[in-house]
């Protein structure tokens, strides 16, 4: 599964760690067959939600939570890189600050517009093109 995922987000072997992570958030999300119940509700007592799923390493506009003046930009471009344990705040990476993850609460996703390094969409995008439409 982590496998086929970092072939899928196209961002380079550098952020591996984040993707293993979104694996395994992934992973406890479905049902496992030694207890027959899904993971994430044996621990925290919640169902996950289909919808809290995201594409990893697709395209976000992340809201940047601090105080700005009138005419300076509210939001900042980066690539998905999961939540955090709360699933509550969520982790980006900026190709411009490359040795950092940044973190915000709020963010546009662009999951349908994710590319391989060879300009053909992920497969996960394509995927989520055709539920969007």
């Amino acid at each position: 599964m982590l496998r086929m995922g970092q072939t899928d987000h196209g961002l380079g072997d550098k952020l591996w760690c984040c993707k293993c992570e979104d694996t395994t958030q992934k992973y406890n999300a479905i049902v496992h067959s030694a207890h027959g119940e899904v993971p994430d509700f044996l621990w925290y007592g919640r169902r996950p939600n289909a919808w809290e799923f995201r594409v990893f390493g697709c395209k976000i506009e992340a809201k940047i939570g601090i105080d700005l003046k009138t005419l300076q930009e509210r939001t900042e471009h980066g690539y998905y890189m999961g939540t955090t344990s709360t699933k509550s705040v969520i982790r980006y990476w900026m190709p411009s600050k490359p040795e950092a993850i940044q973190y915000c609460t709020t963010a546009r996703f662009f999951e349908h517009q994710t590319l391989l390094p060879n300009g053909q969409p992920s497969p996960g995008a394509t995927i989520q093109a055709l539920l969007l439409y």
